[in-house]
């Protein structure tokens, strides 16, 4: 029989030394536990975790963390997600937290002991310098046949035990489990507990209670210098509440308290590995995926050769393997492999090419040894990636769009004649809560997107090839939560998006449309404005894809609704605003004159964009009227095309002009 230690194989670095036998019988300090209470549905959690890990980092070897899922926040979201457990809801009942990610480090003092995550890190620092009355050592051994976990516990009071007094403390002895693959809702908060599957990460979940008595302990009762030492054996479960119970990943963690109840203090306490026992003749493995394929060269493009790359972490070579893919949830096409993966050593596998479906395809690319009866692999939670590929149908839709989201259903991230350009996985979707001429809406929920990332509701491909006077109008609602720049832009292809030019682009308090709120921020029908863009530059165009392309400042949330696209809008907006515009002469030299007439009083802006949507040149008009002659400097501009765009009164027409040398 293998003895092999678990605890090296964890995907997130920060798990650290525990206390194995024997017991210390020197004084030493406490050590803190913190009993965090957390959920999958808890926006905010993943923050919560990102900070116990990083207080764990800190204080090696006396920093311990248990996570109950609890609460309507851990509510499962399918099969396997359901990490509650009947001790943990008693233990936050007794904790009392006031929201979640709430918790308790050593339990205060008092009854309702769970604090907010802000109050953690000032907790630990007196008590892990403070001195401990005991000491408290423990190991494991899992056998991977039988499933028997054998947990041994020693506890000693160098200073002085309880038995002096008469009173007993009470022994608790958590298992926990590491590196579960999961959904989290806000896993942005900690971008390195998520798997390159998409998934989170989750670690240090409470699983069960090892001890006789839970959750309130067995009775410790010694005197100083006395070791007492306790022994659990339990048969563990394949699975718990529907959640696999993985042999390979899991911990210990132990505390004493100075009452047999969930509101006293904790004293001290400490981690301890659990060793898994193999039968001979078997190696453990762990074993990574990666999608490695590479992406059409445009989005009308549906032929693909799907690719993955095995990576083998372990030091011992694996014999055999499967590689397999699923798109869509649809069925599985899989591969034995049975040339040898080495140790350390990488493969890239090549599948079959494929023709993809239109619209969004989520390729879910899968490893493991299950064909491999010499190998085990018990780090489940990376063997899987996920990677999305995006196809624009190739038939045109006409040469009109309207959108207005009220028959799209609340949640849906793609809508009739729509494609969501969205990898990152973005919180951008159809919201029933706030809509300006019915309910509906699409969002960019700013707020619950990591700052850069960023994703495009692409518009299927317009004929312009007939008509004239094309335009784009939408209307948007949008309030800064403080002064982050959050961003919208709408960009037109007319090469199937292997090149975008930029139509328009707001930023900040540019793209607000109400002072700044709070988070989650919901417009109300009248807080939203129109926005027309000229479109004419594209008449004639036989394929015009036009995409909204929003980028996250961690701000706040955008809303944007009844989008139009049509030959008849323009004709009525520039001549209400502007007329007579032109830009000449084309192609320009040295000089190019932009000329219109106002007929009214307006603000105009008039900025100049290359292909890539960078501004080269900007002149502000306020307050004019009538004719207008603008000369603009074009000696200094690389050769090539230029949009002219001309901004009134919120308005955006837009002529192209080409420079030639």
């Amino acid at each position: 029989m293998k003895k092999i230690l678990l605890s090296s194989l964890a995907v997130v670095a920060g798990f650290v030394a525990t206390a194995q036998l024997p017991v210390s019988t020197t004084a030493e300090n406490k050590n803190a536990i913190l009993e965090e209470f957390t959920g999958i549905g808890c926006t905010w959690c993943p923050a919560g975790h990102k900070l116990s890990d990083e207080l764990e980092a800190a204080n090696p070897g006396n920093y311990f963390a248990i996570n109950y899922h609890v609460s309507g926040y851990a509510n499962p979201q399918g099969p396997g997600t359901d990490f509650r457990t009947v001790d943990g809801t008693a233990i936050d009942v007794a904790g009392a937290p006031s929201g979640y990610p709430n918790g308790g480090v050593n339990r205060g003092t008092a009854a309702g002991w769970s604090t907010g995550r802000g109050d953690w890190t000032g907790m630990v620092a007196p008590i892990v310098a403070a001195a401990s009355p005991a000491n408290v050592a423990l190991e494991g051994q899992v056998d991977y046949a039988t499933r028997v976990l054998t947990v041994d516990v020693e506890v000693t009071y160098p200073t002085g035990g309880p038995a002096a007094s008469g009173a007993d403390d009470f022994l608790s002895v958590a298992l926990i489990q590491n590196n579960i693959e999961g959904p989290q809702t806000g896993m942005d908060k900690y971008p390195a507990a998520i798997l390159p599957n998409g998934n989170y990460n989750h670690q240090h979940v409470f699983r069960m209670f090892v001890n006789t008595t839970h959750p309130n302990g067995d009775a410790i009762n010694t005197a100083q210098g006395v070791v007492v030492t306790k022994q659990y054996v339990v048969t563990l479960p394949n699975d718990i509440a529907g959640t696999d119970m993985n042999l390979g990943q899991l911990h210990l963690v132990a505390f004493l308290t100075e009452d047999n109840n969930l509101t006293s203090p904790i004293i001290t306490g400490a981690g301890g590995d659990v060793e898994l026992i193999l039968p001979a003749g078997v190696s453990l493995a762990d074993m990574s995926a990666a999608a490695t394929h590479t992406a059409p060269s445009t989005l009308c493009d549906n032929a693909f050769t799907p690719k993955i790359t095995v990576t083998n972490a372990s030091t011992t070579s694996i014999a055999q393997y499967t590689v397999s893919y699923a798109i869509n949830g649809g069925a599985s096409v899989s591969q034995d492999v049975t040339t040898a993966l080495a140790a350390s050593g990488s493969f890239e596998y090549v599948f079959p090419a494929i023709t993809l479906g239109n619209g969004t395809s989520q390729i879910v690319y899968s490893s493991n040894t299950d064909n491999d009866a010499t190998t085990i692999d018990l780090m489940a939670s990376n063997n899987s990636a996920i990677a999305n590929v995006y196809v624009v149908p190739s038939a045109t839709i006409g040469s009109t769009f309207s959108a207005n989201f009220d028959s799209d259903a609340n949640g849906a991230v793609e809508t009739a004649n729509t494609t969501h350009v969205n990898p990152q996985g973005n919180a951008a979707y159809v919201t029933t809560a706030s809509g300006h001429s019915g309910a509906n809406s699409f969002l960019f929920d700013y707020y619950s997107i990591a700052s850069g990332n960023e994703s495009s509701l692409v518009l299927h491909k317009l004929d312009f090839s007939s008509t004239t006077n094309n335009g784009l109008s939408f209307y948007k609602a949008h309030a800064q939560y403080q002064t982050e720049a959050d961003e919208l832009k709408v960009d037109v292809s007319t090469d199937c998006g292997t090149t975008w030019t930029n139509a328009w682009v707001k930023s900040g308090a540019d793209l607000s449309t109400v002072p700044a709120a709070t988070a989650g921020f919901v417009a109300t029908s009248g807080q939203y404005e129109q926005v027309v863009i000229d479109l004419t530059t594209y008449d004639g165009e036989a394929e015009v894809m036009i995409r909204f392309k929003g980028k996250s400042a961690y701000g706040n949330r955008l809303f944007i609704d009844d989008i139009n696209v049509n030959s008849t809008l323009l004709s009525v907006d520039e001549n209400e605003l502007v007329s007579n515009l032109s830009v000449y002469p084309n192609p320009a030299t040295v000089n190019a004159n932009v000329v219109f007439n106002l007929t009214e009083v307006s603000n105009v802006v008039v900025n100049v964009t290359n292909t890539l949507g960078q501004t080269v040149y900007t002149e502000n008009l306020n307050n004019v009227n009538g004719n207008q002659n603008l000369e603009i400097n074009t000696s200094n501009l690389e050769a090539g095309l230029y949009l002219v765009n001309v901004t009134v009164n919120g308005n955006v027409i837009t002529k192209k002009i080409t420079v030639s040398k």
